[in-house]
C-alpha cells in the first residue's frame, strides 16, 4: 500500500462523511421547519375557531325582536386599534347598509346571564389575536371602558404571513346550527381574501343598518 493510495482513501472517506453530515443537517432543518409550520397552523385553526364561538354571543340577551341589538351600537369595528395597560384605542369604522367595513378589532356587547351588559373584543395586534373583556354599557362606549385581556387566541407572531383583518358587512346568512336564512344580519369575516385562513361567522342577533 502506497502513500498515495492511503491519501486517496482518506479523501474518499472524508467526502463520504461530509455528504452524510450534509444530508443529516438538511433532514434536521426540514423537520424543524415542518414542526414550526404545524404549530403555527394549529394556533391559527384553534384561534379562529375560538374567535367564531366568542363572536356568536354578539347581541345575545339585548333588546327584543322589535328592538334588536344594532350594528354600530352593539357591534363596532375599529381600525388601527391597540391595547395597553387596560385601555383600548382605535378609530371607529361605521358599518354601512352595503359594502364591507374592515379593521383590526371588533367590539360587541351581550348580556350573557340576561342581566348586566358585557363588552368583548377581538383584537389583531403584534401578528396575533387576543380576546378582551370590558365593562362598557354599550359596544359604542368602548373608549371609556377598562379592558382586560382574557388571553391570546393566537400568540404574538403566530399569524405569520396572513393579513390580520377583521371585516363586518350586512348579509343574509345562516347562523350556526340553523337552516333558515336570517335577513339583515351581520357577517364577520376573520382575515382577508388572500389568507388561507379566511373564515366567516353569521351574527343573527345583530341587526344591520337598513338599505
Amino acid at each position: 500500500m502506497t502513500l498515495l493510495s492511503i491519501l486517496v482513501g482518506l479523501l474518499v472517506s472524508t467526502l463520504a462523511a461530509l455528504t452524510t453530515l450534509t444530508t443529516y443537517r438538511m433532514l434536521v432543518v426540514r423537520s424543524v421547519e415542518g414542526s414550526t409550520r404545524a404549530t403555527q397552523d394549529g394556533h391559527m385553526a384553534s384561534g379562529t375557531l375560538t374567535a367564531q364561538m366568542e363572536l356568536q354571543s354578539a347581541g345575545f340577551g339585548i333588546g327584543s325582536l322589535a328592538l334588536p341589538a344594532l350594528a354600530n351600537t352593539d357591534l363596532v369595528v375599529l381600525s388601527q386599534a391597540s391595547w395597553a395597560n387596560g385601555s383600548l384605542g382605535g378609530t371607529v369604522q361605521t358599518i354601512g347598509s352595503s359594502g364591507a367595513t374592515s379593521g383590526n378589532a371588533v367590539v360587541w356587547g351581550a348580556r350573557p346571564l340576561l342581566t348586566s351588559y358585557e363588552c368583548s373584543a377581538l383584537l389583531a395586534q403584534d401578528s396575533g389575536l387576543m380576546l378582551l373583556r370590558g365593562n362598557c354599557t354599550a359596544a359604542n362606549q368602548w373608549a371609556g371602558a377598562s379592558w382586560q385581556k382574557v388571553g391570546d387566541l393566537i400568540p404574538p407572531a403566530g399569524i405569520g404571513g396572513a393579513s390580520a383583518v377583521l371585516r363586518a358587512e350586512r348579509a343574509s346568512c345562516w347562523p350556526f346550527a340553523q337552516a333558515a336564512v336570517v335577513p339583515d344580519a351581520i357577517r364577520v369575516t376573520l382575515w382577508n381574501d388572500e389568507s388561507s385562513w379566511k373564515s366567516s361567522v353569521c351574527l343573527p342577533a345583530i341587526k344591520a343598518p337598513s338599505t
